[in-house]
């Protein structure tokens, strides 16, 4: 299931399934995949995100950076 904040940017994932399954699984050339995570963005000015955050088991890690050009 997936929670969104008001520009439409996941915010919280969790994972379930029908049968037994140990967490974190690990995912190949990506980060693994945990019951539930959280997503934390800072935003511009404009209102679109420029930093994006991803936590887990209390920890936050800075995953991904955007930088925006006006012409």
């Amino acid at each position: 299931t997936y929670k969104y904040d008001k520009f439409n940017n996941v915010i919280e994932l969790n994972r379930e399934f029908n049968y037994p399954v140990e967490f974190p699984i690990p995912v190949g050339g990506g980060r693994a995949h945990f019951k539930k995570e959280n997503f934390r963005y800072v935003y511009n000015k404009d209102g679109l995100w420029i930093k994006k955050y991803w936590i887990v088991e209390g920890k936050e890690y800075l995953i991904e950076k955007r930088k925006f050009y006006k012409k």
